[in-house]
């Protein structure tokens, strides 16, 4: 947000004033607000949507070295992440926003749809995809409500992606940094504000090593660690105190 200051601490008033107001579509009026400062402080006009082309599909069958490099590059530094985002912290979130409804799904289900989305997907060139705690913050921080929500923008973006694809390549590009940052911003809070709901001053350093691992090495190394403490932790200081 360092680079649009004014418009990232302009919007995070914005956001805080609409925060009550859930049916208030703040995502689309941020949106429309970058698209206004991109066509005022930008040469881009609407005349350039008529001249992109429109998507090429091409059908891909991957090879024995496109599975080992996907594998290496890809799989296994993701698995952790997979786990700890996907199943563990996606679901702790569900649980928190829609109490009511968090026995219709689990995190085999999401592992099972998210598996048939990425056994598909490769064939048709498609990059690997993942459901994921931020993205659900940011759907629900931003008003979405019901699976009506997903489905109308599903539909959005695959008109887009396949008519405007171009075109949509260059907002993304030209979109301005402070207005992201400051929904961002909002998103993590609303995380930080759920994953401390049970916070232990005892967990504190274990959280502190694990955070500086997965901001300076990585996250897979961070993971393990970060387990292995946690173990260590339940089995001589929480069981000792019990005993």
């Amino acid at each position: 947000m360092r680079e649009d200051i004014i418009y990232g601490s302009i919007l995070i008033i914005i956001i805080l004033l609409f925060i009550k107001k859930e049916k208030a579509p703040t995502a689309i009026i941020l949106l429309f607000l970058g698209l206004i400062i991109i066509f005022f402080t930008n040469d881009f006009t609407f005349g350039k949507v008529i001249m992109e082309e429109s998507a090429q599909f091409r059908f891909y069958i991957p090879n024995l070295w496109d599975f080992l490099i996907g594998m290496l590059a890809a799989g296994i530094a993701q698995i952790f992440l997979t786990l700890t985002n996907v199943m563990v912290a996606t679901i702790s979130l569900i649980q928190d926003l829609f109490p009511d409804k968090s026995d219709r799904i689990d995190a085999n289900g999401l592992a099972s749809n998210m598996g048939a989305i990425n056994a598909i997907s490769p064939f048709f060139g498609g990059i690997p995809l993942c459901h994921g705690s931020g993205g659900l913050a940011s759907q629900y921080a931003f008003g979405a409500r019901t699976g009506g929500s997903m489905i109308f923008e599903g539909i959005l973006e695959i008109i887009l992606g396949i008519f405007f694809s171009g075109f949509l390549f260059n907002i993304f590009i030209l979109f301005p940094k402070g207005i992201l940052g400051a929904m961002l911003i909002y998103t993590a809070f609303l995380l930080g504000r759920i994953a401390f709901k049970e916070f232990q001053y005892s967990n504190l350093p274990i959280i502190i090593i694990i955070a500086l691992i997965c901001l300076f090495i990585n996250i897979t190394l961070g993971f393990l660690i970060g387990l292995v403490l946690y173990f260590i932790y339940k089995k001589f200081f929480i069981q000792s105190r019990s005993s």
